[in-house]
């Protein structure tokens, strides 16, 4: 038998839980949650002491309806919004996203302003207060076609380019503090130059079947298609994510 060591510890939930009729999701405020780890200095502290580093998670969205009201005013969307630094609509306000309950406002990341905003959040959230040595760099796919970004551009133009920067953002937030070396961060969305700010990929959300259209079977030609044009180092979740139409998913 052989066994890999462990290196790392992934919390995708280290900034709480959003509680609705879609169940319990991430709540996307990125800052370490103390309800939902009280003894995150310990906990932190036991894996490092036997050579595992944390990790943890975050994407360029910003959840408006945070389910403790008394933490919107103060909530980084509130402060995103204000300052100008989400994407827009053709009326010049924040442009309305929404994923099932989850209703968000998507970061500029052609707002030079924004993208300090954020790389500042990473700097001192992620890495300062959580101890993060790496992360899942998710989304950054969505760009709506009719959006308008702080540099004039349309969201059409802009919808491609979009990851490259995102990307960007998070590498340039880690060479800031000298660790290029010390944390690898995954990305979700990619396009032609990508691997060049990006560790490495992830290859989304996998059905946990075979199916042959987005099941497990579907990872080995994403691998494959991949590598042919230059984003080589990329990985898979070992059992699938997605449960569709399973009674054992609902079962606790």
């Amino acid at each position: 038998v052989c066994f890999n060591e462990m290196v790392g510890l992934w919390l995708q939930d280290w900034a709480g839980l959003h509680h609705s009729y879609d169940g319990d999701r991430l709540q996307w405020n990125w800052k370490l949650s103390d309800e939902q780890y009280p003894d995150w200095n310990d906990l932190r502290s036991g894996m490092e002491a036997s050579g595992i580093k944390m990790m943890t998670y975050i994407n360029p969205y910003f959840q408006a309806n945070l389910d403790d009201p008394d933490a919107i005013p103060s909530s980084q969307y509130t402060t995103g919004d204000a300052a100008g630094y989400f994407i827009k609509n053709s009326a010049n306000e924040t442009y309305p996203f929404k994923s099932g309950s989850i209703k968000f406002g998507c970061l500029d990341v052609t707002n030079p302003e924004a993208v300090e905003w954020m790389k500042d959040i990473i700097k001192e959230n992620l890495i300062g207060e959580a101890g993060s040595y790496g992360w899942m760099s998710d989304f950054g796919e969505a760009v709506p076609f009719d959006a308008v970004m702080h540099s004039g551009i349309s969201g059409a133009e802009h919808h491609n380019e979009y990851p490259e920067l995102w990307q960007k953002l998070n590498r340039d937030a880690v060479r800031e503090l000298g660790m290029d070396d010390d944390i690898a961060f995954f990305s979700r969305s990619a396009y032609s130059k990508s691997p060049g700010n990006a560790r490495v990929f992830w290859l989304g959300d996998q059905l946990t079947t075979f199916d042959e259209k987005d099941g497990l079977n579907t990872v080995v030609i994403a691998q494959q298609s991949g590598g042919l044009t230059g984003h080589s180092l990329a990985h898979s979740d070992i059992g699938g994510d997605t449960v569709v139409g399973y009674s054992f998913a609902h079962h606790h």
